[in-house]
């Protein structure tokens, strides 16, 4: 899963989504417009988090 894919399970903006999960702003866009490649422990640990966060929410 890419971090684009993972942001849209939320639904949310970039700038929401930074500040939920404490990420440089400069540094998620570059992640998502591929100019940089985010370490694959974060993309799995963000996967992860997202998951838990939208079970959560639903319950």
């Amino acid at each position: 899963m890419t971090i684009k894919e993972i942001r849209a399970l939320t639904g949310l903006s970039q700038v929401k989504f930074c500040e939920k999960y404490h990420i440089p702003l400069n540094t998620f866009a570059r992640w998502e417009q591929g100019k940089r490649e985010p370490p694959d422990y974060l993309v799995e640990l963000l996967e992860f988090k997202v998951r838990e966060d939208l079970k959560n929410e639903q319950t």
